[in-house]
């Protein structure tokens, strides 16, 4: 994973922990694939525009199964808030 790459996940894990760690169900993670491989940024085995390993496996693994997190182009939306309460990363940092 490329420095910048890894540096974005790290804040992103912190975020994460500091939001209790919410997760997503296998459901909305098969979901948030099937997005991602449609995508022009997906690699074959993750994202090439944030680096995430989407390997679709269960919870934890990757961000997919973090419900706080969003895709970094908008393809999918944090779940963890109500739409009208969407943030981005961009906005915290």
């Amino acid at each position: 994973m490329a420095k910048g790459k890894a540096w974005r996940f790290s804040i992103s894990a912190i975020k994460h922990l500091c939001r209790g760690m919410p997760t997503c169900t296998q459901e909305q993670i098969n979901e948030r694939l099937r997005i991602c491989k449609a995508c022009i940024h997906w690699t074959g085995s993750g994202c090439g525009k944030c680096g995430c390993n989407c390997g679709g496996k269960p919870k934890f693994l990757n961000k997919l199964a973090w419900a706080d997190q969003e895709c970094p182009i908008g393809k999918w939306k944090r779940l963890d808030v109500a739409d009208d309460e969407q943030e981005t990363d961009t906005e915290e940092s």
